[in-house]
């Protein structure tokens, strides 16, 4: 038997996992075969869990490779497997030879009429030594009753369960971060087929003629555009026709302009009328800075009259005190002395004193006495 060669194996230093791509070990290695790893070391197979992986009975002990050749040494095992598969199958169909070779069959030897979904299939009337496959058994008729065996050979031993591989929580994270990206861009793709779909229904690509129907065959939508290519222009869906874009833009363009320069000349008129309000708002503020300065100056004349008030009405209180006590020094007596004029009146005024001289007249009085 060859050695096995097929694929290439990646293997880590220190660890009894190969790892295969391209292999088939599930048909082509068993459990004691001689592996023949890339450090040129040989090991034992300890059990084969899938097509592409493999234990071994010992480590490896060559450096780690991430793609590298191999080879699967046949041992004797098969040779024993093989034997063990033939003496079955000869257990199988021992009795067949046994009637075939004492003439109890009729033919040449044992032919397979056809093969059957199930035994509720085989015929009712059938023929000695007729045959049918079903399923993995073979049904013969004997002339009695339909007799069957197994042509699937005896299962193999369960090889040995492979390491199970921790999960960190790294990994854990990676894992979740890699689903949520896969989902985005699932929704991402979504996105942009939807929008890719509305778009192709509005531009409808380069036509030579007008279209009648949009780019997945239906109605077409009220605002429509593609590019004829005999006019060389972009023509528009409107109201049920097609029209040249061209001069429905010129008009849009004008109407554009128009409002644009309307709507600079009432920027300017509110520019201006903004210059105007701050005007009138400076007049007004120093006005009301000048009201309040004049209000200040009354106030303060307003006290400064007060005070002078409050002076004349203190000079007025002194000066009724004077007269007061002027009237009670006139009053004071008198001897046969007579005032014949005061200030050049001759008056009637007969004063009675002791001694005039003492007396000051206080206004300037020109007073003339008589005998």
């Amino acid at each position: 038997m060859n050695w096995y060669k097929l694929g290439l194996v990646a293997l880590t230093n220190g660890s009894n996992i190969v790892a295969g791509t391209g292999t088939d070990f599930i048909s082509n290695v068993r459990s004691g075969s001689i592996f023949c790893g890339p450090d040129g070391k040989f090991y034992e197979v300890a059990a084969v869990a899938s097509s592409v992986s493999l234990t071994l009975a010992l480590p490896y002990a060559g450096a780690s490779a991430a793609l590298a050749t191999y080879a699967i040494v046949p041992t004797q095992g098969y040779i024993a497997d093989l034997a063990k598969s033939a003496t079955d199958l000869l257990n199988t169909f021992g009795a067949f030879r046994d009637a075939y070779v004492s003439g109890e069959l009729n033919g040449k030897g044992l032919e397979l009429k056809g093969i059957l979904a199930g035994p509720e299939d085989l015929p009712a009337s059938p023929a000695i030594g007729d045959a049918y496959l079903v399923g993995y058994s073979i049904y013969v008729w004997s002339g009695a009753a339909w007799t069957h065996s197994s042509i699937r050979g005896a299962t193999g031993d369960k090889g040995d369960k492979g390491d199970t591989g921790s999960i960190t929580p790294e990994l854990q994270a990676l894992r979740d971060s890699a689903l949520t990206a896969s989902q985005t861009a699932a929704q991402t793709a979504n996105t942009l087929s939807a929008a890719l779909t509305a778009f192709s229904r509005v531009f409808l690509g380069n036509r030579p003629n007008d279209p009648t129907t949009d780019a997945q065959g239906a109605a077409l939508l009220e605002g429509a555009e593609y590019f004829n290519t005999v006019t060389r222009k972009i023509r528009l869906y409107s109201n049920g026709g097609w029209d040249d874009v061209d001069g429905a833009v010129q008009l849009a363009t004008g109407n554009a302009a128009i409002s644009a320069t309307n709507a600079a000349i009432s920027a300017t008129n509110a520019a201006r009328s903004e210059a105007t309000a701050l005007d009138a708002q400076q007049i007004a503020a120093n006005k009301a800075a000048l009201i309040s300065s004049t209000l200040i100056d009354v106030t303060t004349q307003k006290d400064i009259a007060v005070a002078k008030a409050s002076e004349a009405q203190g000079a007025a209180g002194a000066a009724a005190e004077s007269a007061a006590l002027a009237l009670q020094a006139a009053q004071t007596v008198v001897t046969g002395n007579v005032i014949t004029s005061v200030n050049g009146h001759v008056g009637a005024v007969v004063l009675k004193t002791t001694d005039l001289a003492d007396y000051i007249d206080p206004v300037g009085l020109s007073i003339v006495f008589g005998s």
